[in-house]
């Protein structure tokens, strides 16, 4: 089940929320409720939440500086987890690029729109933890470090040629570690420099015929990150 955090201040609307929610949808159950940014915030801190109902417009921290915060403090499991519930265009155009936004729903509710938005999030997050976990299956089948933050860098690069380029990026150096710095705010070198490490660490770890039968080619040499990449696509 996934735990649903609820951030309004209208309790007719919650009301409303809940009942369509969670009577007409799967796997979403109600974790809480908060009737202000600050008390979310506590909230999203504390706990695990999957999915975010998300009015902006809110006291002591609206829903824009709570967003903020979230970026700031580089809550990445909350990255596409928030739905936002508004017909405030000015305040939309103020987020409209946030890693952390799923989608956006007009605050009239709509039913059969809204059951819909949530019915796809469920769906694909589905898809992204399947992806998660066969990817650190096979990090782990190398013998990579997982705490490394190269292992953490090297994941999400294969994630991102997976998902954007159906694993046939041919650059990563210009189309996938700049998506990794900017979401991680680290250069470019740093980035690179990270995954070639916890490679180095993989080779020096992980047995040679292991490394010969996962690659398909004699390992007198390293392999590339590139080639890590793209053999993993091609195991999951």
């Amino acid at each position: 089940m996934l735990n649903m955090l609820i951030v309004n201040n209208d309790m007719k609307y919650i009301k409303k929320l809940i009942s369509y929610t969670l009577k007409y949808t799967d796997n979403i159950r109600l974790f809480d409720v908060a009737t202000s940014g600050k008390e979310a915030l506590n909230i999203l801190l504390k706990n695990n939440i999957d999915i975010i109902l998300l009015e902006p417009n809110l006291p002591d921290l609206d829903g824009v500086g709570l967003i903020k915060v979230i970026e700031q403090q580089r809550l990445e499991i909350y990255n596409k987890s928030i739905i936002i519930l508004s017909n405030d265009r000015y305040t939309l155009r103020k987020i409209n690029n946030s890693p952390v936004i799923y989608s956006y729903q007009a605050k009239d509710i709509d039913k059969e729109s809204l059951l819909k938005n949530i019915n796809k999030f469920v769906r694909d997050k589905r898809i992204m933890e399947n992806i998660d976990s066969k990817i650190m299956r096979e990090l782990k089948f190398l013998n990579y470090n997982i705490a490394h933050i190269g292992t953490i860098y090297l994941k999400e690069c294969i994630k991102i040629d997976f998902l954007k380029y159906n694993g046939e990026a041919e650059n990563i150096n210009k189309q996938i570690y700049p998506l990794i710095a900017e979401k991680y705010n680290k250069s470019i070198l740093l980035i690179k420099n990270n995954i070639i490490k916890a490679t180095n660490y993989m080779y020096n770890e992980c047995e040679i015929e292991k490394l010969i039968k996962y690659f398909g080619i004699d390992m007198d040499y390293k392999p590339t990150p590139k080639a890590v990449i793209k053999t993993v696509i091609s195991k999951i």
